[in-house]
């Protein structure tokens, strides 16, 4: 009786695998293709180092946001981004699949870091993503894709080295490169 039931047992799974194999269905994971080694370093080689700012800032009128503004002023931007298109895309275009752009809203010092709803204060955290959110969307407005780019606000953690940390002009759009 057991052998009978055993051997039951035993067809049974050889004739699924039969099956399984005859109609193509396979176990193995299909395999993506590999970005040459070559290609990702001359990708790579283009760009600054991971955390390292690209060298432009977006600055509304050259002059900063004004305090607790987070408003983009869609013509100045155009003009920004016309005058610093070819870097901006050479970048975008060489970003491997690990890296993104981050778009870094910044505040001065004025007002406190944290939300206060308490007191009716939205806090630097709020202003400087609420700034760095702006500038994504004009970007994906431009034809930036969205993969490619992140919005990410510090606040006043980052200032300008030799500017006073009230000064409107730290009140920017800084981009660099990061890990997605």
């Amino acid at each position: 009786m057991k052998a009978k039931t055993i051997t039951k047992l035993g067809l049974t799974i050889l004739f699924s695998w039969f099956i399984a194999c005859a109609s193509g269905q396979t176990t193995q994971p299909q395999e993506t293709k590999p970005v040459p080694a070559e290609e990702e370093a001359t990708k790579r080689s283009v760009l600054p180092e991971i955390g390292e700012e690209l060298g432009f800032v977006y600055a509304p009128h050259g002059k900063g946001w004004a305090y607790k503004d987070v408003s983009l002023d869609q013509q100045d931007f155009q003009n920004w981004f016309n005058q610093n298109k070819d870097k901006f895309m050479e970048v975008i275009n060489n970003l491997p699949d690990d890296l993104v752009l981050e778009i870094v809203g910044h505040t001065d010092e004025s007002g406190p870091r944290e939300a206060q709803p308490e007191l009716g204060k939205k806090g630097n955290i709020w202003y400087s993503t609420e700034r760095a959110k702006r500038v994504y969307n004009a970007l994906i407005k431009a034809g930036i894709p969205k993969d490619k780019i992140r919005p990410v606000g510090v606040a006043e953690d980052e200032p300008i080295p030799g500017i006073d940390p009230y000064d409107q002009r730290q009140r920017r759009v800084t981009f660099r490169i990061a890990k997605k």
